[in-house]
Parts: structure tokens; C-alpha cells; sequence
């Protein structure tokens, strides 16, 4: 199939019949129509709208009602001094050897002392890849160039 070279003009579409009879509403006219502001004419300034009277805010007993902060819970302690007196069961407290060798920090060979971070390990040679995997692996056919 050729391409042709040459730019057709398109022809406007033709509405349906009861899309051209339709009018429109009084409600639609009347939004159609300015906004009646009074206007008042100052000496030495010509005619200009007066602001808008703004109503008072007030609120609602709901809305006061929301307003309002929620109680503390019955348990709640306060805030603590920030000096104050270690327990006595915490100054006895003796850790085990576990938690001493966790607490610590993890030892590391440089990579002077023959350490390689590259290095892949035996259980990571062996794995074997699932068929999904595998496929995910391929490359994708639209990116392939075929020669």
C-alpha cells in the first residue's frame, strides 16, 4: 500500500437533527447574563462598585463542639524529668555473652588483609534460575535488531 503525500482537508461533521432543534434552558440564559453589581458615582472618581457586605463568620455549635481539644487518656504519665534516678534492677542488670558480642561492632577484613567484597559464593553458583526467570533474562524481541 503507497502513502499518498498530498493533506486532505476534512469536511465538518454535520450535527444530528435533534441537536440542532435543541435550545437553550432559562436557566442556562440566565447564567449567561453579567452579574448586576450597583454602582455608585464618586466626585472626582466616576462610577465605581461598592464592596461586597461580607456576612460575619459564626460558628455552629457543631463546629465548636469540633473544635474543642481531646481529654488525655487516664493512663497517660506526662512527661518524665529528663535527670533522674536509673532503677536499681537496671544498675544489677548483668548482660550475657550473646548480647555483649551483638552489641559490639561487626568485625570486617579490609581490603589490604585479602578481603575481595566481589567475590561470588559457592551456594550462589548453584543456583539454578526458573523458567520465568530465564525468560525475563532474554532480551526483548523489539529491541533485538535482525540483520
Amino acid at each position: 500500500m503507497q502513502r499518498q503525500t498530498g493533506v486532505v482537508a476534512s469536511r465538518p461533521k454535520q450535527r444530528a437533527g435533534a441537536s440542532r432543534r435543541v435550545g437553550a434552558t432559562s436557566r442556562i440564559i440566565q447564567l449567561s447574563q453579567p452579574r448586576w453589581r450597583p454602582r455608585v458615582e464618586t466626585p472626582g472618581l466616576g462610577f465605581r462598585t461598592p464592596p461586597i457586605a461580607r456576612k460575619t463568620p459564626t460558628a455552629t455549635p457543631r463546629v465548636e463542639q469540633l473544635a474543642t481539644p481531646k481529654r488525655e487518656h487516664s493512663g497517660y504519665v506526662g512527661e518524665r524529668p529528663s535527670s533522674r534516678a536509673v532503677p536499681r534492677a537496671v544498675r544489677r542488670a548483668v548482660p550475657s555473652e550473646r548480647v555483649r558480642e551483638l552489641a559490639g561492632p561487626r568485625q570486617r577484613q579490609a581490603l589490604f588483609q585479602g578481603h575481595d567484597p566481589y567475590t561470588v559464593s559457592a551456594c550462589a553458583l548453584l543456583a539454578k534460575p526458573s523458567p520465568r526467570l530465564q525468560e525475563l533474562a532474554l532480551p526483548l524481541p523489539r529491541k533485538c535488531r535482525s540483520e
